[in-house]
């Protein structure tokens, strides 16, 4: 179809453009003929995870990309699944994926190559690659985003020693026997109720013994008679996070909510006296977004970002609370600052973009989709969107190209019909 017969604009356009702004509300994509993925997901206590999705993300070349995979019961299956090498990673969840383990196994079972590897905080899992007719077994362990609000970024450091009976309360402590600080702690505490060395650490073993219903009222206390101890603001923040996922598994939302939020207050603290502690700043950001304090939480990403601007996590996941916001534009730039851009960078571009078309603000989405194709050209959604936009603007050579790029990109992809009729109906 010429030009002039695009910009008269007949019902068969109007049809056409609503089904695909239809296809857009969603990224979906083709799953060629390849190998079977299977596996578990657990926390690092060995609890099946729930409530979450992976993504598989093509790495540079050629590839396709495949739709979120429902985690159910700490299960999931991608049968089919496509050449080429990809990376695990999380879909819109709040845990980051800690341990990565995959065994390769041929078409008669037996195993013919491993993959066993720690994933540090900030990084993602190594690539792997599944050849048809064989299987990959796969264990994922997962923990907390960003850092981790646990007690490995938490300073926990030990009491100040006024007296024999608190060092010999510190050496218990040192050797890790939380059963003994537990019970030395009580026999301080029966003769000296205030002695706050006692109490800090008898709140960091009811925690570390699983108990941070019992901690939290310790740790208090010790607030109270040793303000000054190191650390103790953030092993506050600490204990109730753990008590807020005490109180969500037990069903107490709201309580939840309450803990995260008090725990976020305690993080707080620790930064008046320490501003750039980054562990302090990210757990702070962990304890607002688990309390939905969308606002603060947005507050405290942009306090990390200027201690810590090369926290790729932190920057994708402040574009994504703009965006859920409704700041899309603010999310954008974001993404536009993003140290070391890449797939995830992409995908991100085009989760806003697809938003600010269905808002029929077209004007940002140019500039974004086209530093999204420099980034990754090879992942095809990028070039669709694009070619609404340059249709959109009358620029039909422009949509035209775009458009045989993402056919060429990924031909099996459930829009792909609909994307032919339309090259068909602009060509």
């Amino acid at each position: 179809m010429n030009r002039r017969s695009v910009r008269m604009g007949g019902a068969r356009k109007v049809a056409m453009l609503a089904l695909l702004a239809t296809a857009l509300l969603a990224v979906t994509t083709a799953r060629a003929e390849g190998g079977r993925v299977s596996g578990k997901v657990i926390d690092d206590k060995g609890n099946p995870a729930t409530g979450i999705a992976l993504r598989f993300v093509a790495e540079p070349g050629p590839g396709e990309t495949i739709p979120p995979v429902e985690v159910k019961k700490g299960r999931f299956a991608v049968a089919s699944f496509p050449r080429g090498p990809y990376r695990i990673d999380l879909a819109d969840a709040p845990y980051t994926i800690r341990h990565l383990t995959v065994e390769m196994r041929g078409g008669d079972g037996v195993m013919i190559g491993k993959l066993d590897v720690d994933v540090a905080r900030g990084q993602y899992p190594p690539p792997f690659q599944v050849s048809p007719s064989q299987r990959a077994d796969v264990t994922i362990i997962l923990g907390p985003p960003l850092e981790d609000a646990q007690g490995r970024a938490v300073s926990i450091q030990a009491a100040a020693a006024t007296s024999s009976a608190l060092r010999r309360l510190n050496e218990l402590f040192a050797e890790g026997d939380m059963k003994a600080v537990l019970a030395e702690a009580d026999l301080l505490l029966a003769k000296d109720p205030k002695l706050g060395g006692a109490h800090y650490l008898r709140a960091v073993a009811l925690w570390k013994l699983g108990r941070p219903g019992d901690a939290v009222a310790s740790i208090r206390r010790a607030a109270e008679l040793i303000p000054d101890q190191p650390g103790i603001d953030g092993v506050t923040g600490t204990i109730l996070m753990g008590l807020g996922e005490e109180e969500k598994k037990s069903g107490s939302e709201e309580k939840a909510k309450e803990a995260w939020t008090q725990a976020a207050e305690a993080f707080g603290r620790a930064l008046v006296k320490a501003p750039n502690d980054t562990s302090a700043l990210t757990n702070r950001v962990i304890a607002l977004d688990r309390a939905g304090r969308v606002d603060e939480t947005i507050g405290a990403l942009t306090a990390l970002l200027a201690a810590d601007p090369g926290n790729a996590k932190a920057s994708l996941r402040l574009a994504e609370a703009l965006s859920d916001g409704g700041r899309l534009e603010d999310a954008l730039a974001v993404l536009d600052r993003m140290p070391d851009p890449n797939a995830d960078t992409v995908l991100a571009l085009y989760n806003v973009s697809v938003k600010l078309y269905n808002a029929k603000k077209l004007a940002p989405i140019l500039p974004a989709m086209q530093k999204a194709i420099r980034i990754a050209p090879e992942i095809p959604h990028p070039h669709q969107l694009l070619s609404r936009v340059l249709l959109n603007q009358g620029d039909v050579p422009g949509a035209v190209r775009e458009l045989k790029e993402f056919l060429r990109l990924a031909p099996d992809d459930p829009d792909a019909a609909a994307e032919r009729e339309m090259l068909k109906a602009i060509e």
